[in-house]
């Protein structure tokens, strides 16, 4: 069933924070250097001790946490640049973007990949300028 604009629109705003959802109404934003599937198996993320930690993107009813624009036909890009810790130790090369509703454990929601890999070595700070980072819900083929 392909969806609505407005279905979309409605999905996409709950999922960045915008709108209240199931799934709690608050979004984060990690880093991975493995691709997931669709069960959240895969994902590889930087250990904490290393000064990993995902990044809050938005929370229902917190506008002042708001990292995500409004939904435009089914799709979200970030209003603002964001980004994460100082890396204490090299993480890696990042390349997706992987989305959960905690900031440790949570439920897995999605993933995108980076248009290109990220090395993240110590010392540096990760980071998404504004609209480098759109999520779309699509219908599938």
């Amino acid at each position: 069933m392909p969806l609505s604009t407005a279905a979309k629109n409605a999905i996409m705003n709950s999922l960045v924070g915008r709108e209240y959802n199931i799934l709690g109404g608050t979004m984060y934003l990690g880093l991975s250097a493995t691709l997931p599937d669709p069960s959240g198996a895969g994902i590889t993320e930087p250990e904490a001790a290393s000064g990993y930690e995902r990044v809050l993107i938005g929370t229902y009813g917190s506008s002042a946490t708001y990292k995500m624009g409004p939904a435009s036909n089914g799709t979200s890009k970030n209003t603002t640049a964001i980004l994460f810790p100082r890396a204490k130790t090299n993480w890696g090369t990042m390349n997706y973007a992987v989305f959960f509703t905690a900031a440790t454990g949570g439920t897995f929601i999605g993933w995108a990949p980076l248009s290109e890999g990220r090395s993240v070595n110590a010392d540096y700070v990760a980071n998404f300028d504004k609209e480098a980072i759109q999520l779309s819900i699509t219908d599938a083929a």
